[in-house]
């Protein structure tokens, strides 16, 4: 996971603890933390706002300080902190409401068939749970709302072209058995679980990037675990190619207009 992070965030370490009175630990390496939102709540401070402050950073002493104050599942959002409003991905949660993975394996194919047919390249990974999540890596410039209704648009046309079996429907009791094509990740504030994260459930499973030929409905994705995932790491990675890879979608967030939902 650190070598995912790491090229895309800036490390701010600090000898000074963020927190007032300072614990009094040992061996604990503090991180900066940055403002990245503000809302008018005027019943909290005095100043009239609600302050959410994040931990940034991708280096090593962080993810373990983050290990160490009982973090198990890392998320991140899209964005850096510099551009905030200029997501680095685009992200398809793929949720399968029968709690099997290959609806989920099937729904991704034709996410994939979709996105090709724009020349638009994608990135699969296991959830760490029944599902799958689809990067796009991005160019810098487009803003969250172009890049949340284009994925909008994508989901849309997935439950078009297989309404039977995917919908964009927001309510679990509305899905009938089908995959919901979440698209409402790309939003800032908005987060997904980072690749290689270990997720908080039984077996440990591991989040885990994927080649699309490893996009099969047989596979069981709890093989990907915190005992077997270091094998896995010593192989190739078929996300080698994500951070050179980054490209714009067509300039009509509307691509599939007539879809419905």
């Amino acid at each position: 996971m650190n070598r995912l992070i790491h090229p895309m965030l800036a490390t701010l370490r600090t000898r000074n603890s963020p927190f007032e009175p300072a614990p009094r630990e040992n061996g604990v390496t503090w991180v900066r933390s940055r403002l990245v939102g503000q809302i008018a709540f005027a019943e909290w401070t005095k100043d009239g706002k609600l302050r959410q402050h994040y931990v940034v950073g991708g280096s090593k002493e962080t993810l373990w300080t983050l290990v160490n104050l009982g973090c198990i599942a890392i998320h991140v959002m899209n964005c850096q902190v510099g551009s905030l409003d200029q997501p680095d991905w685009l992200a398809f949660d793929l949720d399968p409401s029968t709690g099997q993975f290959r609806d989920a394996a099937k729904a991704a194919s034709l996410l994939r068939e979709l996105l090709h047919e724009l020349r638009i390249r994608s990135f699969p990974k296991t959830t760490g749970g029944l599902g799958l999540h689809i990067l796009v890596p991005l160019r810098p410039g487009l803003s969250q709302e172009e890049v949340r209704l284009f994925a909008h648009g994508i989901s849309q046309e997935m439950a078009r072209k297989s309404p039977k079996t995917i919908t964009v429907q927001m309510r679990r009791a509305k899905r009938q058995n089908r995959v919901f094509a979440d698209w409402v990740r790309n939003a800032f504030g908005q987060t997904i679980v980072a690749p290689y994260s270990v997720r908080c459930r039984p077996g440990a499973p591991v989040s885990t990037p994927l080649d699309w030929d490893e996009v099969r409905p047989e596979l069981n994705p709890s093989r990907f675990n915190i005992r077997t995932i270091q094998r896995r790491l010593e192989g190739n990675d078929p996300w080698v190619d994500f951070w050179r890879s980054r490209q714009t979608l067509p300039q009509s967030s509307n691509v599939f207009a007539d879809a419905k939902s």
